[in-house]
């Protein structure tokens, strides 16, 4: 590796809040502390965020309604690396939100990544548990309104082999044996 390329990964690394291997380079160690660098941070954060409103309207929602967004998307961007491309940007996305915490924000990127498949040819049906009426969440976000209170819940069934593409089905709870 030359000394560009590790002046590069170097800046890369600054911008994305990472630990550098160049930590004792007086170049590097200026670099760090300028305010400059700063501001690439927060234009690069920016232009992520703008690209996954884009991508992930109704997600952004969500995510914006509970505070979270911005965060959200620095860590997003400070953990991995991220694709130039705006599809494989907001796919990659959705998909790491797989796993919140929140309900809500964990079944609303499911229905936003499921729709964006099915409307690229995917033939997948996907299974979406929310834990509340998701007609209601989706237009509370589409309206910027008050999200429902959690409820019973349903499972959404989304895909091309679904008659009329989605379809909700009541959650089923698992009876319990009693001895």
């Amino acid at each position: 590796m030359n000394l560009l390329e590790q002046h590069q990964r170097a800046v890369l690394a600054l911008i994305k809040s990472r630990a550098t291997d160049c930590a004792g380079d007086p170049w590097i160690t200026r670099v760090s502390g300028s305010r400059e660098l700063e501001m690439v941070r927060g234009i690069a954060l920016w232009w992520r965020q703008y690209q996954i409103e884009a991508q992930c309207l109704y997600t952004t929602r969500a995510l914006k309604g509970a505070g979270r967004f911005e965060q959200t998307v620095s860590g997003f961007f400070d953990g991995r690396a991220t694709s130039p491309f705006i599809e494989e940007l907001g796919r990659a996305f959705l998909g790491a939100l797989r796993a919140d915490a929140d309900p809500v924000v964990r079944a609303v990127a499911m229905f936003e990544s499921a729709c964006h498949a099915v409307r690229e040819g995917s033939l997948e049906t996907f299974r979406i548990e929310w834990d509340r009426d998701p007609t209601q969440v989706l237009r509370a976000l589409e309206t910027r309104t008050r999200l429902p209170k959690p409820g019973r819940g349903c499972v959404m069934l989304l895909g091309k082999q679904v008659p009329g593409l989605i379809a909700l089905e009541p959650r089923v709870f698992p009876s319990v044996a009693v001895a």
